[in-house]
């Protein structure tokens, strides 16, 4: 872990995603959630104007990405995964706070993002950075299950 901790200080970079990427993030993507999103879905991403779409690389290896929309006043967060060999070292950290920089340059006032109900880690990730839960979504996922909605003021 040490010599991961190191590269991740000296060698972390984040940028804007380029169609080639998305074979990558694909694999990250798959690894990670139970309903993983769709090359198709994440092509579209890069179609729409008020959506932006980062990946977080060390040195030519991309272990994170991050997408959010920015729809008036409002950013919202669709998506934020960092690969399993680089989880708990702080990509995630940097990743999110990446995103709330650049949302507050654009004056939104408010981030918002939903979570599955059970995934204990990734709601205690976000009320460590200040979000807090504000209601549910019933049966919102696939498999009928509920997703927190959650919110920071920015």
């Amino acid at each position: 872990m040490q010599k991961k901790n190191l590269d991740i200080e000296s060698n972390f970079k984040i940028r804007e995603i380029c169609l080639e990427d998305i074979d990558y993030i694909l694999k990250i993507e798959q690894e990670s959630h139970p309903d993983p999103w769709s090359r198709k879905m994440f092509e579209n991403e890069l179609k729409l104007d008020y959506s932006n779409f980062f990946i977080g690389n060390i040195k030519s290896e991309i272990v994170s990405y991050i997408i959010f929309w920015h729809v008036i006043d409002e950013a919202y967060l669709t998506n934020i995964t960092v690969s399993k060999d680089y989880r708990k070292l702080g990509i995630g950290e940097k990743m999110l706070n990446f995103a709330i920089g650049i949302s507050k340059s654009l004056e939104i006032k408010k981030m918002l993002l939903e979570v599955r109900e059970n995934n204990l880690p990734a709601i205690l990730f976000y009320k460590k950075h200040g979000f807090k839960e504000t209601y549910i979504r019933k049966k919102y996922y696939s498999n009928s299950e509920n997703a927190i909605v959650m919110e920071r003021s920015l």
